[in-house]
């Protein structure tokens, strides 16, 4: 018992603490009267309720679909371009190509019309198709494609932002005003409702599969 004592005063000299006296059994009658300091500052604290799980729900929002937009639904083409178009001149029609996507983004097609052979081919992905349109279409496509609405608009615009949902363009060369190009990316103005319906037209007749 003594040698413990003395172990445990020992202890106690060397952390601090100051003896003042022991009885005859070597226990301590008095210490220092500041207590003993215990810095534990530098310690790992665990809580005693740890709680669930620290991850932390975050609400993200929406799911933002990555894929297509479909361009809203036109409205009825004004025109018919089999139809009455008024003032024309097809004769100055030299060739057309008219472009567009399709709903997937992943399909383009690229329509050609020649006039002077009535000949139409479509190039859908790399698959190109072409045919001879009947005399009657192929006359009135050049009249559409000759009317001065029609080549009004491909020059200045018709009010088209030149830009939209989908791609969609129309290559008009002439054969003494050289190109009328312009993008219209499904613009719902006229006459490019009707310019677009055409071709729907076109290629249910003679390509007849679904594009769009």
């Amino acid at each position: 018992m003594r040698s413990l004592a003395c172990l445990l005063l020992v202890s106690l000299s060397a952390c601090g603490g100051r003896v003042l006296a022991t009885d005859d059994a070597g226990d301590a009658l008095a210490l220092d009267d500041a207590p003993l300091a215990l810095d534990t500052a530098s310690f790992d604290t665990v809580p005693t309720d740890a709680g669930p799980s620290s991850d932390v729900a975050v609400d993200l929002g929406p799911a933002v679909d990555g894929g297509p937009t479909d361009p809203p639904p036109d409205p009825p083409p004004a025109l018919d371009c089999f139809g009455d178009v008024g003032p024309t001149d097809p004769k100055s029609v030299r060739d057309v190509t008219y472009q567009r996507e399709c709903g997937d983004f992943t399909c383009h097609e690229i329509f050609r019309f020649d006039p002077s052979t009535c000949v139409v081919s479509l190039d859908r992905g790399g698959a190109l198709r072409t045919k001879t349109m009947d005399p009657p279409d192929c006359v009135a496509l050049g009249r559409w494609l000759g009317s001065a609405q029609f080549q009004k608009a491909q020059k200045e615009g018709a009010g088209c932002s030149g830009s939209g949902p989908r791609y969609e363009s129309t290559e008009l060369q002439l054969w003494y005003d050289g190109w009328l190009n312009r993008k219209t990316y499904y613009c719902p103005v006229e006459p490019f409702v009707s310019h677009r319906a055409c071709f729907v037209k076109i290629q249910a007749k003679y390509f007849p599969y679904k594009t769009i």
